[in-house]
């Protein structure tokens, strides 16, 4: 079972990227140990990160990022008091099928999904500067939030909700899943799988080197 889990394409992605994640800490060490300025510029002004149809400004990209994310918690329900009661009750019960029927139910869908973009829109605000940076570098807040994005429990709670009709397929920005034109031939989750790991290394390889630097 275990096995199983880290052979899934998700998890693969998501250790793909993780990856990339740590060799940028490296990165990251090196171009603040160093004069490396001529070398960030060169690496932002190359066609994958100019050519893309994300911005390659930090600002610029948490600014438009913050607004497609916060349409789409905003389109999730807020579990009551008592839904939220039940997921706990359930979450913790001795009985193995009671914490399963709890795992698959719409409230841990919901529940998940909800905390897992208010990190996001967190981090994005920011990033944005619309509130003041914590008192950490900013390529933190971008790592961070890289792996926020590519969290596969996000991607498989979104991907149920709209399954079972709590989330309206319409109400996901393009932005964040561009495959979900039927030409594409692409699953839902399929499609947010990708875009959110092409969201990751545009986050990698043309912001990062710009904010290094920054406090």
């Amino acid at each position: 079972m275990i096995m199983s889990g880290l052979n899934s394409p998700q998890t693969k992605v998501k250790l793909s990227v993780l990856l990339k994640l740590a060799v940028f800490s490296l990165f990251i060490f090196m171009v603040k140990e160093s004069s490396a300025t001529t070398y960030v510029q060169t690496i932002i002004q190359q066609p994958l990160c100019q050519g893309s149809h994300l911005a390659h400004k930090p600002q610029d990209l948490a600014k438009s990022l913050l607004a497609d994310y916060s349409a789409l918690y905003n389109s999730i329900p807020t579990l009551s008091p008592a839904e939220q009661k039940w997921l706990k009750e359930e979450s913790m019960a001795n009985s193995v099928n009671r914490r399963v029927r709890a795992a698959n139910s719409r409230e841990d869908a919901l529940e998940t999904a909800k905390g897992l973009l208010e990190s996001i829109k967190a981090s994005l605000e920011y990033a944005a500067g619309h509130k003041p940076q914590p008192h950490v570098n900013a390529s933190i807040t971008w790592s961070f939030l890289s792996a926020d994005i590519i969290d596969y429990r996000l991607l498989e709670s979104i991907s149920r909700l709209v399954a079972m009709n709590e989330l309206p397929q319409a109400s996901i920005p393009t932005s964040l899943n561009h495959f979900a034109d039927p030409f594409w031939e692409m699953s839902f989750e399929k499609g947010l799988t990708i875009t959110a790991t092409q969201l990751a290394e545009h986050i990698l390889r043309c912001i990062m080197p710009q904010v290094v630097n920054q406090n």
